[in-house]
Order: structure tokens, then sequence, then C-alpha cells
């Protein structure tokens, strides 16, 4: 309990700088709504994690992926100005329900096996650096998330046929917010060769860069959806309770 209380205090904190109260107050709720999953996968019907160690890896991979994306969608709402929160409910939702679905996975009651998390990991994972290996080398990031969905959907097929649907679902999830950490950072901090040209022809190549940036996640919001409803039918798959 001490850890999730200690980062949404820290966060209250934080957030004093953020000028407009209503946005202050958004972002303090989005980081709690999250440390409440997170609690729930320690003393609550989420938790706690499974002793072996497929389990615990997984779930820490989960919590280093959908924790990483938080931090980039707070400072991102954090820096801008103006009355729209839309994106505060619809992150919200999304993270918590990537969380949620895969602390259920790892949860002592899950019904997934080692080698169903092991799989579903692998699959996802080896999708997402195929994506990245293609983007390197044949950029720019595609300007629409179709390419990537075609690989989560790869992942998952093949990762069903592996391990079961618990392992296909565990690919996509995986897949989904890999790819979408690699969007993000690289909008953020990306060489310039790596932003698609989003941007009006009138601008200057400098500016044309920036707005790249600014655009290329909204882009990708798709495969986020994409991923949430797959995250569902993952929290969905892990109820059932495996003999042990």
């Amino acid at each position: 309990m001490q850890a999730p209380v200690a980062l949404v205090a820290y966060v209250v904190r934080w957030s004093a700088t953020i000028g407009q109260p209503p946005r202050r107050w958004g972002v303090v709720a989005l980081v709690a709504a999250l440390a409440l999953v997170v609690e729930l996968g320690v003393v609550g019907p989420l938790g706690p994690v499974g002793g072996g160690r497929a389990a615990r890896l997984v779930r820490a991979t989960g919590y280093l992926l959908v924790g990483t994306l938080a931090v980039e969608a707070v400072l991102f709402l954090a820096g801008r100005t103006g009355p729209d929160l839309a994106g505060v409910p619809v992150f919200g939702v999304a993270f918590a329900g990537y969380l949620a679905a895969g602390l259920a996975m790892t949860a002592h009651r899950s019904a997934a096996t080692p080698r169903a998390l092991l799989t579903g990991a692998a699959a996802g994972t080896a999708a997402a650096a195929a994506w990245t290996a293609v983007v390197l080398a044949v950029p720019p990031i595609p300007p629409g998330p179709w390419p990537a969905i075609l690989l989560v959907a790869a992942a998952m097929a093949g990762a069903g046929a592996a391990g079961g649907r618990v392992a296909a679902l565990s690919a996509g999830t995986t897949a989904a917010l890999l790819i979408l950490n690699v969007v993000t950072a690289s909008a953020a901090v990306g060489p310039g060769w790596l932003i698609p040209d989003l941007a009006p022809p009138a601008l200057a190549p400098a500016a044309r860069v920036a707005v790249g940036r600014a655009e290329l996640p909204d882009a990708y919001l798709w495969l986020l959806l994409l991923g949430w409803f797959v995250a569902l039918a993952q929290w969905a798959a892990a109820r059932g309770t495996r003999p042990r």
C-alpha cells in the first residue's frame, strides 16, 4: 500500500507546477486510478502474483510497459494548454485496462500456465522487434497503425497455435504495448528521419518535423484501442482457476 500512496502523493506535489487546476487534478486522478489497480494486484482480486518465475517476469514487464506509457501521457497532458481534458479519461481507461489484464493474467488464481505466459510474451516481443527493424531499415515510421496491427494479429495467430488462447491474447497486448512505446519514444526524442511527414506542404522542414512529432502518437490511438479490447478478452480468459 505504501508505494502507490507515495506515488500519488509525489504526483500531487509535482503537479502544482501545472497552471490549470482542472488539468492538474485530471493528471492526479489518472495516476491515482493506476495506483489503485496496482494495489488491487497486491491485496485485491487481481493478486497476489503467482509463485512461478514466468508470472513474476511477465507482471514486471507489464508494469514497465504500462508505466512508461503512463509517464509519457502525464507529461503530455501536463504540457498542454486549453480546456480540452479528453485525454485524461481516454488514457485512464486504456492504461487501467491493460494493467488490470496483465495483473489478472499473472495472479495466483489465473488460468494462464507458465508456458502460455512465456509464449505470448515471446511472440509479442518478436512482432514488435520485427516492426521496429522494418521501420529502421525503411524509414520513416508508418503514418498509420495498420502495418503494426497486422503484425499484432500475426503474433496472436502464431502464439495461439503454439500455446492456446491465453498465449494469443498475451501476445496481442505485449506487441501493442511495445510498439506504442517505440512510437511515443520516437516521436519525443527520435531522429527527424524517423518522423513521417504529416504537416502542410507550406511549412519549413524543421516545422514539418515538429508537426510530425506532435501528430504521430495520435495516429496510433487505433492500436491503443485494439490492444485495449484484446486486454479485456485477456482479463476474461484469466478468470478461470488452474488446478494446483
